[in-house]
């Protein structure tokens, strides 16, 4: 056993890291901003436009993150006994990865569609992508939440 009891749950499988809930919570904004929006519906009008100008990054990052969205899921259901459940959760980090390239890509698509003029809003996103997808690589702790050892 290498980490700390309080880091396994009780079906004694590693849980994730703050950090990895915080990356799969940043991946979902936009699904965080549809329903900011939809909670909002008497100024969906105005309150959309602030939060995301372009509609087709909306849709692109709602499609891009249920792999994310399915994966938090799954690791709420995850046990012994869900042999493939646990098979699929193994790729979780791959997952997690192409995920943040997307939405990178994305991200980049939307610079590009206003001729490269700086905002700091897509400047900070770009770099949250990076440091994400820096974090996922280089840790061990998070490479290890998805194998499918138990205590």
């Amino acid at each position: 056993m290498i980490y700390a009891l309080d880091e396994y749950n009780n079906e004694g499988f590693l849980k994730p890291t703050t950090y990895q809930w915080l990356i799969w919570f940043f991946l979902c904004r936009g699904w965080i901003i549809f329903v900011l929006s939809a909670a909002s519906r008497s100024q969906n009008d105005d309150v959309l436009p602030i939060l995301l100008p372009n509609m087709n990054e909306l849709y692109g990052l709602m499609i891009s993150s249920l792999p994310i969205v399915a994966m938090m899921w799954m690791i709420g259901l995850r046990n012994r006994e869900r042999l493939r459940l646990n098979r699929w959760l193994q790729y979780g980090q791959m997952i997690t990865a192409v995920c943040l390239v997307i939405q990178a890509m994305i991200t980049a698509n939307v610079i590009l569609q206003h001729a490269g003029h700086f905002s700091w809003s897509y400047g900070i996103t770009l770099l949250i992508l990076f440091w994400s997808l820096l974090y996922l690589k280089t840790s061990k702790r998070a490479r290890a939440s998805f194998n499918n050892v138990t205590i």
